[in-house]
């Protein structure tokens, strides 16, 4: 979106409806923008309003009895729609069983899958370039990093010390991709920020290297063992494959 129509996003950021690469590129704007801030801290000023409770309505009583007594009344004529209602039920029921069964033997696309994993991974990357959320245990000893990472997560992570090969550990976090928990193990190679985001992994579902592109970013997917990674950084893809290379 063009700098001129950013304010756009103000309602769809204060509702949550912004993936995280959009949500990031407004908190930036609104560090710049007076008007947006000021704009959405009385979206928020005029919510809390609306939650109080004096704003509330209590129906009466009299209310309640009038509403059960027409029911009561209605009652026995729509016995007979009421009984083929429930047949409609369960036809529709026995209907959705079968498509639920058909979801969960066919087998998913695991294209999408990988896709929807390499998108979380960049946005993260992203967000802790942005944030200041680069790692939770700053350290470039490997003997510092690692412990830190155990009785946080049920693996024990590859943390590597690759300063002879000239990349410089810097530190460890811990991140959330795919719905579960996973370390990120944290390098720099020159200028360039590398993540290593690694969880463990079932052997069936090892696969060849993986190498993308997006928004700017090489992903390079991998597993050593039981133990999956991916690797992301403006690095150009030969160096970061090369790092992948001294992982396993």
């Amino acid at each position: 979106m063009q700098q001129s129509n950013i304010h756009l996003l103000l309602h769809p950021y204060f509702d949550g409806e912004l993936d995280y690469s959009e949500s990031l590129v407004f908190e930036q704007h609104l560090t710049d923008c007076p008007d947006c801030s000021q704009a959405l801290e009385e979206q928020r000023k005029l919510r809390s309003i609306l939650e109080q409770s004096s704003l509330r309505y209590t129906a009466p009583k009299e209310l309640k009895r009038t509403v059960l007594s027409s029911l009561k009344r209605n009652s026995t004529s729509r016995k007979v729609i009421i009984q083929w209602n429930w047949k409609i039920y369960g036809i529709a029921a026995s209907f959705a069983i079968v498509l639920l069964v058909i979801w969960m033997f066919v087998p998913k696309n695991s294209n999408n899958l990988e896709a929807d994993i390499t998108n979380e991974i960049v946005s993260s990357h992203i967000r802790s370039l942005m944030v200041s959320h680069l790692f939770d245990v700053p350290s470039s000893d490997q003997h510092t990093v690692k412990p830190w990472f155990a009785g946080k997560l049920d693996f024990s992570p590859i943390v590597k010390d690759l300063s002879a090969k000239n990349f410089q550990l810097i530190g460890g976090r811990l991140d959330y991709i795919d719905g579960k928990t996973v370390a990120v193990v944290v390098y720099q190679y020159q200028k360039h920020i590398i993540n290593v985001f690694e969880w463990t992994v079932n052997d069936n579902q090892h696969q060849t290297r993986i190498v993308e592109h997006d928004k700017g970013f090489n992903i390079i997917g991998d597993q050593s063992g039981e133990i999956g990674f991916w690797v992301v950084s403006d690095l150009n893809a030969e160096e970061l494959s090369r790092l992948v290379d001294l992982l396993n």
